[in-house]
């Protein structure tokens, strides 16, 4: 059974996109704030996932104190039930953790014979850390589900219980391995078993530890923990704890959770949450739409992206999303 530590929270950090480092995590004072337009008494539904849920209630939640009169429904059942909503005409957005996949691409040209519109509203991550003392510079997802999988569901995974079933020697360096999570009701849990376990279970000697400081100093008092939670700095870790580089199979190059690798999509437990979105060519968006996602990624819409854990986009990623819109 996996043990539930409560401690307090801490707000995470990364690094900013342009110029000198800063916390990934600090929205940008350069984005415009939110000018309410005038909708008058209009509808707006969105149907799509449901790792996005907690955001898009939030947006919804606040965007609504601008606008009174609009009535808006929010079903979250998946990325997929995104794609259909869009395509059968029952939703004016879709959000969606990943892209449109070539089927649901080729049903939504086959019904209106263009390209969806993809904008991006966040970024959204999990890091992989050791103590410092730790000579582990990478990982894979193989050796990653063989640490915190109950089931072994990754093709080539087998149980890794000490360092040396990840070939690293080091004499100060306890053999067993001791694993922690960050909390089961948080989004790294649920994006960390989806993308790693395969959905599959987490063993029974794994920790979870409800908050990033006290996974950190968890870290810190055990040179044999590795953990996995938000991304945050280098800038932002404490003394003695490490990010790992990550790849999806042993062999292929590894990546550091930087803004630069979470922006390419190269690091593999990083992605964007996006909304899509049904505009012939030539012709305006639905206005409740287009407004609603200019609220998304206003300074307060982003700044709710952080107050949820996540990462606002830099300035310059939210211009070109802007962009899309009008």
């Amino acid at each position: 059974m996996i043990i539930k530590l409560q401690l307090l929270v801490l707000i995470v950090f990364l690094t900013a996109a342009i110029g000198v480092a800063a916390p990934l995590s600090t929205v940008d004072s350069r984005l415009q704030r939110y000018k309410a337009a005038n909708l008058g008494e209009i509808s707006l539904d969105s149907v799509g996932s449901d790792s996005m849920q907690e955001l898009v209630d939030a947006w919804v939640e606040a965007y609504k104190e601008y606008h009174r009169g609009i009535a808006i429904n929010v079903l979250s059942k998946g990325s997929a039930s995104a794609a259909a909503a869009l395509i059968d005409g029952r939703a004016d957005i879709g959000p969606m953790v990943r892209p449109m996949k070539s089927p649901e691409l080729d049903e939504f040209r086959l019904k209106y014979g263009f390209e969806p519109t993809l904008i991006r509203t966040a970024l959204a991550g999990v890091a992989v850390y050791v103590s410092s003392d730790n000579p582990l510079k990478s990982i894979s997802f193989e050796q990653l589900d063989g640490i915190f999988s109950k089931d072994l569901r990754r093709s080539g995974a087998h149980r890794i219980s000490n360092w040396k079933g990840l070939g690293v020697e080091a004499k100060n360096l306890p053999q067993k391995i001791m694993p922690l999570s960050f909390a089961d009701t948080s989004y790294p849990y649920a994006f960390f078993r989806q993308q790693v376990l395969v959905q599959g279970d987490f063993h029974s000697e794994v920790t979870a530890i409800s908050d990033t400081n006290g996974l950190l100093e968890a870290i810190r008092a055990n040179p044999n923990a590795i953990a996995f939670g938000p991304i945050l700095s280098q800038e932002e870790l404490i003394p003695a704890v490490s990010l790992l580089s990550v790849s999806r199979f042993e062999g292929e190059e590894a990546y550091m959770p930087s803004l630069e690798n979470l922006l390419a999509e190269k690091y593999p437990l990083g992605r964007f949450f996006n909304v899509y979105l049904v505009r012939s060519p030539g012709e305006e968006f639905d206005l409740a739409a287009k407004d609603f996602l200019k609220f998304a990624l206003s300074r307060e819409g982003q700044q709710i992206v952080q107050n949820k854990g996540l990462i606002p986009l830099p300035y310059a990623i939210v211009q070109e999303e802007l962009g899309k819109l009008n």
